[in-house]
C-alpha cells in the first residue's frame, strides 16, 4: 500500500502521452518544490525519450515501404505494399488504395 505519490505528466508538444509517478511506501512524505521540479524534468525527459524513439520506429518503418515500393513489379503490388505499410506505420485497423484509370476507380 502506497502512503503517497507525486504524480507528473509525460507531455511532448501539449500530447499527453502518459504518466510518471513516483510512489512512497514508508509513510506519508511531503513533497517539497524541489521533488516537484525534479520530477516534472523527469517526466519531460522521459516522454522526449518516448516521442524519440516512436519517431525513429516510425522512420524505420516508411524505409522499409519505401524499399517494398521500389522492389513491386506491378501497380497492383504497389498498391497491396502501400495499403499494408500505410496500416502498419499509423497503427490504422486496416487501409485501402484506390486506383483511377481511364474507365474509373477500379
Amino acid at each position: 500500500v502506497f502512503s503517497d505519490a507525486l504524480v507528473v505528466p509525460l507531455v511532448v508538444a501539449g500530447r499527453l502521452l502518459g504518466a510518471l509517478v513516483f510512489a512512497n511506501t514508508g509513510g506519508p512524505r511531503v513533497h517539497d518544490d524541489t521533488d516537484v521540479d525534479t520530477a516534472e524534468e523527469l517526466g519531460r525527459r522521459v516522454a522526449l525519450m518516448i516521442e524519440t524513439e516512436r519517431l525513429a520506429t516510425r522512420e524505420r518503418r516508411l524505409h522499409e515501404v519505401t524499399a517494398a515500393l521500389a522492389a513491386a513489379g506491378t501497380v497492383d503490388d504497389a498498391a497491396r505494399v502501400l495499403a499494408a505499410g500505410v496500416v502498419e506505420a499509423t497503427g490504422a485497423a486496416a487501409g485501402s488504395v484506390t486506383l483511377a484509370g481511364p474507365e474509373g476507380p477500379h
